[in-house]
This record gives C-alpha cells, sequence and structure tokens, in this order.
C-alpha cells in the first residue's frame, strides 16, 4: 500500500466512500417509502419494492427528474472528457518512457565506449590512469542522470 501514499487515492476515498454509503441509504429510503403502499411488508416485498423502477409520481423522485435530465445531457461530456484526459495522460506518459529509455541507452553507451577504449596493462587490467577516467566518467554519468 505504500506504492498509493500521496496519490489522489489516499486524498479522497474518504470523500467518495461518504458519498457511495449516503447516496444507497437515499436510494433504500426513496425505494421503502414509496414501497410502503405498493408492496406487502415481507421481505420478498422489500426485496421486489427495491430491485422495481421508483414511482415517477413519488414527491422526492418528481423532484429530481430533471437532475436525471440534467446528469443524461451531461454524460456524453463527461465520458468525452474522461476518454480524452486519459488518452493525452497515457501519450504523454509513453512519451516520458520512450524518453527515459533513450537517455538510458546513450549512458550506457557512454559506458560501454569509455571501457573498451579504456588503456589496459599487458595483464589486460585498467591502468590507473584509465582507472581514475572511468571512475571520474561513472560520476558524471550519475550526476547527469540525477539533473
Amino acid at each position: 500500500w505504500r506504492r498509493w501514499s500521496d496519490t489522489i487515492l489516499t486524498v479522497c476515498w474518504k470523500f467518495v466512500l461518504w458519498n457511495v454509503v449516503m447516496s444507497a441509504l437515499l436510494v433504500i429510503l426513496i425505494q421503502l417509502s414509496a414501497a410502503s403502499a405498493r408492496y406487502d411488508k415481507c421481505f420478498l416485498g422489500i426485496v421486489r419494492a427495491f430491485l422495481a423502477m421508483p414511482d415517477p409520481h413519488h414527491p422526492v423522485v418528481s423532484k429530481i427528474t430533471g437532475v436525471h435530465h440534467l446528469w443524461s445531457y451531461l454524460l456524453t461530456l463527461a465520458t468525452f472528457l474522461i476518454s480524452f484526459f486519459t488518452n493525452q495522460a497515457y501519450v504523454f506518459w509513453r512519451e516520458q518512457y520512450n524518453t527515459a529509455r533513450l537517455i538510458q541507452g546513450r549512458l550506457n553507451d557512454i559506458g560501454l565506449i569509455v571501457a573498451t577504449n579504456a588503456s589496459r596493462n599487458p595483464e589486460g587490467r585498467y591502468t590507473d590512469e584509465a582507472r581514475a577516467l572511468l571512475f571520474d566518467v561513472a560520476r558524471y554519468v550519475r550526476l547527469s542522470h540525477l539533473l
């Protein structure tokens, strides 16, 4: 769970859970109040009333039908915006990933070129000057990576 720290998930999960619970309670209360006249009070009647469409003449339902119509219109816009944002975020991430891999490859190339061309003694080990050069190049590559 440490990877989710300081993300949008940790910031808003309580708010989202609160809204889900309150919305579910509101739906249950409206359905049960509308079901009291239509069905009997047994468990099966309550379940049938909860799963049925609410009565459009119920006072609360009739007042929020405008919200339903508004949401129907805005759903298309919201879907488009979320899809567009997700696509753009993915494109940005992919460009950053490719750029990071290109830089990683060039840094690797620098290390290989320097190590291949460093001078060696007759035993095949690096000379002291070549070892110092390799350490300096490695330090500068790490520094450029940090920047």
